[in-house]
């Protein structure tokens, strides 16, 4: 593995992670 291959890894996991965090952000808000 080069470093570059594993920085565009890591931003694409973040990619993916991003939105199901703010969907559960989103679902816990108004249950808060």
């Amino acid at each position: 593995y080069s470093t570059r291959v594993l920085l565009n890894e890591a931003s694409d996991g973040c990619l993916m992670i991003e939105p199901i965090l703010n969907k559960i952000i989103q679902y816990l808000g108004p249950n808060a």
